[in-house]
């Protein structure tokens, strides 16, 4: 059996939580932005933002296939299209094709490890664990359909 394995359950290993960084709808760009949201009881909740979808075009209170039976979501605000591609090392035209959430997860990743306090050559070659959590995959299915995308 090895150490892996013989770990007893009953006596758990202790972890610390060294660096966080997040980025929510309702400016919760930040753990502390976000608390403040949270303890507030603050609703992210808002209409589509003009500048990303006319809603009057595709809503319609009925459900149907065509169409969206809602006017509001929660967003989140920031610019992605502000993504400093040469500080991660990435090529512009790379960097204009990445998926807007994997650009995000980069530089939430990034202050993750500045809210640690270490530099980032710390991590390399250590016992990190990382978590994270996203939601959809729409953008690969849109670039997809665009002929004029720099996707792969």
């Amino acid at each position: 059996m090895t150490e892996k394995e013989n770990i007893d359950a009953s006596s758990p290993t202790p972890i610390a939580i060294v660096g966080v960084a997040c980025r929510f709808p309702g400016d919760a760009s930040s753990p502390e932005n976000l608390w403040n949201v949270l303890s507030k009881g603050k609703s992210a909740w808002r209409e589509f933002p003009a500048d990303r979808l006319n809603i009057n075009g595709f809503y319609h209170p009925s459900v149907r296939s065509d169409s969206f039976n809602f006017k509001g979501a929660h967003f989140i605000d920031e610019d992605v299209s502000a993504f400093d591609a040469k500080f991660f090392g990435v090529a512009q035209a790379e960097a204009d094709a990445i998926d807007p959430q994997q650009r995000i997860l980069l530089e939430v990743s990034y202050e993750a490890v500045e809210n640690a306090g270490f530099p980032m050559e710390t991590f390399q070659g250590s016992n990190t664990c990382v978590f994270i959590g996203s939601f959809v995959k729409d953008y690969e299915q849109i670039s997809m359909r665009d002929s004029q995308t720099t996707a792969p």
